[in-house]
């Protein structure tokens, strides 16, 4: 019994849109055993002479309105042994086609014992297969009760592990994303003074860097000053004050001072020789007192002239060779001084600037170190997405594969397929496409699903042993072959094998020609090695002899591109003019 009949049934009552309803779809309702009677009844017994027309519904109801009343128990008995005559009064034909619909009506209903009963003796089969299979699973069963047991401890410990991980990595994620959440100040108390920065990237960098080009200003400036401007005041500007600028005003300044007290010197002492003894009054006196001057006037020169040509010449040498010398040291004391001056000042800037560069360093790498703990905490967060997302994936598939109607619980309780599981649905289709059954079959069983594919794994085995006996039966004839191609061979020769080899079997001319075909394959191998020869000769010529290259390209030209051909020659005849007009 199957959705099909039901739909059958449909169609022979008259039910409108019966041939578009679909067999399959109404299988589930033939799963119920207390309904089953029911409809065993209503697909075989009902016809269409069993339903009420709508005018027969009409009048019963008119019937029942009005006052004329309802046959009932006798009153109906008595009508109905008077419909009885009236039926005995039926003509032939419709006694013969009462008889016919009875007989068919039989060959139904023994069709149907037949398969109830072929059904009750699967059904008994399968039976006895199934305690069969019972008694011996039981102790896999218990066996796989204590697997299972032991699968749940372990499932419930690992499942209590991975919970216990969760929650420790939902603390880590919240207790981060609160930290982050803190990180991120609202527009309100940006300028709060209580916001305090938690990260070393969220303190502002403006202070600092004004700070430091304040810095390097100053630093610049005391640069300039120190080794650039007014390096003459700092470094022995006040020498000249302390020092003569040059020797020889010194020595002239020496020789006005002695000049002026030899002047008053003498002058004093004229002063006193006038007032012990004067001057005579008569010329006569006069005139020898100024010749006794010029006289010793003239010695004094005389004198004067020794010491310039002679005495003063040889000092002055030995003063220059020992003012050389003072200036000497004295430049060298100076270029220490001023070296001294520059490396201390130097020192100084260096200190400065290593300092401003350690600032700079120490902030560089503080950024770097919590660039490198936000990277690894983003590659960490991105670590455990990753794998909760395969977690879940794969709690997705599992629990799809739970679902399947073929896993669940309640699979081996029922003895008949499910008319929604396709699977099975489609593999008894596929087995049981070789098989022709005239009856048709009420439901689909497990057992029928075991047997076919026993038979399919029979058939199999025995495709198995025909292929390996008719691959053995192929060995038999071929060895049968060989050994009548032996026998044969023997009995063609018969005893008349040659020294060299076995007589020829092939005619003379057909040798003939093989000979012929060989030679002329040996020529052609030899012309055409020498053609190879003679090629690569002309390729080295070629590469060796650009000219006989160029001779070659407007060969090839003259016959293939004659327009190519006339550009190249008057390229080279204006290159040649050109050369002569140089």
């Amino acid at each position: 019994m199957s959705g099909k009949k039901f739909v059958e049934a449909l169609s022979r009552l008259g039910y409108p849109g019966a041939s578009e309803l679909d067999g399959d779809s109404f299988d589930w309702i033939f799963e119920f055993d207390p309904v089953l009677p029911f409809l065993d009844w209503f697909c075989e017994g009902v016809q269409a002479n069993n339903r009420l027309d709508p005018k027969d519904i009409e009048e019963f109801i008119a019937l029942e309105q009005s006052d004329e009343g309802i046959l009932e128990g006798e009153q109906l008995d008595e009508a109905l042994q008077c419909f009885t005559k009236n039926e005995e009064e039926m003509t032939e034909d419709q006694l013969r086609q009462e008889i016919e619909q009875l007989e068919n009506d039989l060959q139904k209903y023994q069709l149907r014992r037949d398969l109830l009963m072929q059904q009750r003796k699967s059904l008994s089969e399968h039976k006895t297969d199934m305690g069969n299979r019972l008694s011996k699973l039981q102790h896999l069963e218990s066996a796989a009760k204590a697997q299972c047991m032991l699968q749940l401890d372990k499932s419930s410990v690992a499942n209590a592990k991975m919970n216990a991980a969760l929650n420790n990595v939902v603390l880590g994620a919240s207790e981060l994303n609160k930290l982050y959440q803190e990180s991120k100040p609202e527009l309100d108390d940006v300028m709060s003074e209580a916001n305090t920065p938690i990260f070393f990237s969220q303190i502002g960098l403006e202070d600092f860097f004004k700070m430091e080009e304040k810095f390097t200003t100053e630093l610049t400036a005391f640069t300039k000053k120190r080794f650039f401007e007014g390096i003459a005041e700092m470094a022995g500007a006040g020498e000249g004050s302390r020092y003569p600028k040059n020797e020889a005003l010194r020595v002239n300044a020496l020789v006005e001072e002695k000049t002026t007290k030899i002047t008053c010197d003498f002058t004093e002492m004229k002063i006193q020789q006038l007032k012990e003894k004067p001057y005579p009054m008569d010329s006569t006196g006069l005139s020898n007192h100024l010749k006794d001057a010029q006289i010793t006037l003239a010695v004094l020169r005389q004198h004067l002239m020794a010491l310039g040509e002679d005495e003063i010449p040889s000092l002055i040498k030995d003063s220059a060779k020992l003012q050389v010398a003072c200036i000497l040291r004295g430049n060298y004391d100076l270029k220490i001084a001023r070296q001294n001056y520059f490396m201390d000042n130097q020192e100084q800037i260096i200190e400065q600037l290593l300092i401003q560069k350690a600032r700079y360093e120490f902030l560089t790498m503080g950024f770097e170190l919590e660039s490198r703990a936000h990277r690894n905490t983003c590659r960490l967060l991105k670590a455990v997405k990753t794998l909760l997302q395969d977690a879940a994936r794969l709690q997705k598939e599992r629990m799809r594969m739970l679902k399947d109607p073929l896993l669940s619980s309640n699979l081996n309780e029922r003895s008949t397929l499910d008319s929604r599981d396709k699977f099975f649905s489609r593999l008894h289709q596929l087995l049981d496409e070789g098989e022709c059954t005239n009856q048709p079959q009420l439901f689909i069983t497990y057992q029928q699903l075991v047997s076919n594919s026993e038979k399919l794994n029979n058939h199999l085995a025995f495709l198995r042993s025909s292929s390996s006996t008719a691959n053995n039966s192929q060995e038999d004839r071929i060895r049968m072959l060989e050994k009548s191609l032996v026998s044969c061979e023997a009995s063609l020769y018969s005893g008349s094998n040659t020294l060299s080899s076995k007589p020829r079997l092939s005619p003379e001319p057909v040798i003939d020609l093989i000979l012929q075909l060989d030679g002329m394959l040996k020529r052609l191998e030899s012309s055409m090695l020498d053609i190879v020869k003679d090629v690569e000769q002309k390729k080295k010529s070629l590469r060796r002899d650009t000219l006989l290259l160029t001779e070659r390209e407007l060969f090839v030209y003259f016959f293939n591109d004659p327009d190519r051909l006339r550009r190249v020659i008057n390229d080279v005849s204006n290159r040649l003019e050109s050369h002569l007009v140089k």
